[in-house]
């Protein structure tokens, strides 16, 4: 707001024998803002993406639903699931402040990223052709607030339990320290990725050899799961389409690989 009073201020223009001159915006923000916002009050905010389906399905039967007491039941059920939404977001938070002040104690999140075709070429001809997916799965510790990216094409490997569990297995071998006798995960409920019987396997055979004391899986409802990782897909999703505008091509894993090594500064928690 204060830059869009400068802008208006530096761009205003007093017609003296047809001649503009700028002038100094001598106008207060106090009063400008108080201007703006009943005269215009224009919108500020970030286009919703990714919602819950199924809290849009509640919202637009309680707008088109005559009945009261209908009404009124969806509207229970769609509050319901905001609080639940709520108080998964706020256990994140608490068990990451947790994580942050124990040693003992660790929080991890993580999530497949969406499949990427490559070769990613600016040709029409493209479209036409079969293009192998590129599949990328983060790691993010809530401890150093760092993320890791695992990256394989589609001829390696597939995207399924085995996979996901293989690259969870490594990064807590690999990355959480030994003084760690606490876990605490956090994932989408995705069936055939994370929420079956071989993630819950896996997760017995840790606390069975003594690797940790507990591990708690956490799973949100469906539709509600915005986790760190989502962040960072966001990043990458970002330095792809200025990668776009440049006409970058991605021709194999490695230059896919070199995006996530540039935005690597950017994928840190601040």
């Amino acid at each position: 707001m204060l830059k869009l009073r400068d802008v208006c201020g530096k761009n205003s223009r007093v017609e003296d024998n047809l001649r503009p001159e700028k002038i100094d915006c001598v106008v207060s923000y106090e009063y400008y803002f108080r201007d703006f916002k009943e005269n215009f009050n224009y919108g500020f905010g970030q286009s919703t993406t990714d919602v819950c389906g199924k809290c849009e399905e509640l919202k637009v039967k309680i707008r088109c639903v005559k009945n009261r007491n209908i009404r009124k039941r969806l509207q229970t059920e769609l509050r319901l699931r905001k609080v639940k939404a709520e108080a998964f977001y706020q256990h994140l938070r608490q068990c990451t402040e947790k994580a942050k002040q124990s040693e003992g104690q660790e929080t991890i999140c993580f999530d497949l990223e969406q499949n990427f075709p490559f070769p990613h070429l600016h040709v029409g001809e493209i479209l036409y052709k079969h293009q192998l997916w590129l599949y990328s799965f983060s790691v993010h510790s809530c401890k150093p607030g760092q993320p890791v990216m695992y990256t394989w094409p589609e001829q390696t490997a597939r995207r399924g339990c085995r996979e996901v569990t293989y690259c969870l297995n490594h990064f807590i071998q690999t990355k959480v320290h030994h003084t760690v006798k606490h876990l605490d995960l956090f994932s989408d409920g995705c069936r055939g990725q994370n929420h079956n019987h071989t993630m819950l396997r896996y997760l017995f055979t840790l606390v069975d050899q003594i690797r940790f004391q507990s591990i708690i899986f956490h799973l949100p409802i469906r539709g509600h799961s915005f986790l760190p990782c989502d962040r960072q897909f966001a990043v990458i999703e970002s330095i792809k389409r200025k990668n776009d505008n440049r006409n970058v091509h991605i021709l194999a894993c490695n230059d896919q690989c070199k995006v996530y090594d540039g935005g690597s500064d950017r994928l840190h928690d601040p």
